[in-house]
């Protein structure tokens, strides 16, 4: 994987590398979040390694390497709008994805192919407007898609997210019908910032992975430093401080409440075989670590906020 997504966004890069080693990659996936630019460096990624015929590194030099970080790969295709315009009426432009748009991803996915293919479905925008994303872009050592008929070498683009009115119900009712009956080698990325954002017909078929907007915390955890150090917390007192702590965590770092939990969670995992001569401590942090896992699950049912931390932290 890219070094800056492996050092920028360490849980999630294990996630795509774990379920690529264990053959366990799911046919379609919504990457949510803000951070477009990694979003769409992470669905290239994954597609360089599923068709890398070297060494998977990010500097392998093989064919198919080199052809998606041109973003040229016959196999591998951007959907936006603005990108494979020439499957419309007259190869124009769009404000949305169009059913032709959707009937060429059918039509293509049903021809045999030797790569694992890969599509991704975002929106997008170009010319100025794309400069600062598109200087990010550069970053990755990611190009622009090319233009299928009108090749632009010096084309600035950059993605952006999906909205829900972005499809017809014609388009998504065939995109849908696509996704549900998925072909072998075929991975699909849809790219949101959030599952409202996206019809709830594709987000049941899409294994849903967020891509904070934040790099990782420092491996010492020093963000939650004083959340680990006071708890279990000894009053309702120091309870309430942990749960206004957590909360100025979120506001300062743009960080999810949800993404918080899942830090804490990595804390006491790694931390977890160092207590277990401690056995009544053993037992209180699995409890814990129990109580975590619903409160983030509660969090994403948009429970009340402040409801799911107190219950969290108060005795």
């Amino acid at each position: 994987m890219d070094t800056i997504l492996s050092k920028n966004f360490e849980f999630t890069t294990n996630f795509f590398e774990n379920a690529i080693t264990k053959s366990k990659l799911f046919h379609s996936y919504l990457l949510t979040g803000n951070n477009n630019i990694a979003k769409y460096a992470f669905a290239l990624n994954i597609a360089r390694i599923l068709n890398c015929t070297g060494n998977k590194s990010e500097n392998c030099e093989c064919l198919n390497c080199k052809w998606i970080r041109t973003n040229s790969h016959p196999a591998v295709m951007t959907f936006s709008p603005i990108d494979f315009t020439h499957v419309n009426d007259k190869g124009q432009s769009k404000e949305n994805i169009t059913i032709a748009q959707a009937r060429f991803i059918k039509e293509e996915l049903s021809k045999t192919s030797t790569y694992h293919r890969v599509l991704i479905i975002l929106d997008a925008i170009e010319g100025k407007e794309a400069t600062s994303e598109y200087e990010e872009l550069k970053k990755f050592n990611i190009s622009p898609p090319i233009q299928v008929n009108t090749p632009e070498e010096n084309r600035i683009w950059a993605p952006k997210s999906l909205k829900i009115n972005i499809f017809s119900s014609d388009t998504a009712n065939t995109l849908l019908k696509t996704i549900e009956e998925p072909f072998d080698r075929i991975t699909f990325f849809f790219l949101a910032n959030s599952k409202e954002d996206m019809l709830q017909t594709i987000v049941s078929r899409c294994q849903c992975v967020n891509i904070p907007s934040y790099p990782n915390l420092p491996n010492n955890f020093s963000i939650i430093e004083k959340i680990t150090k006071n708890y279990p917390p000894k009053d309702d007192l120091t309870s309430l401080l942990i749960v206004e702590h957590i909360k100025k965590i979120s506001q300062e770092f743009d960080m999810p409440l949800v993404k918080i939990l899942e830090e804490l969670e990595n804390f006491y995992w790694k931390n977890l075989p160092n207590d277990l001569k401690n056995s009544r401590h053993y037992r209180g942090i699995v409890t814990f670590l129990n109580k975590l896992e619903k409160a983030k699950k509660q969090l994403e049912s948009y429970v009340n906020t402040d409801s799911v931390l107190e219950n969290l932290f108060l005795k």
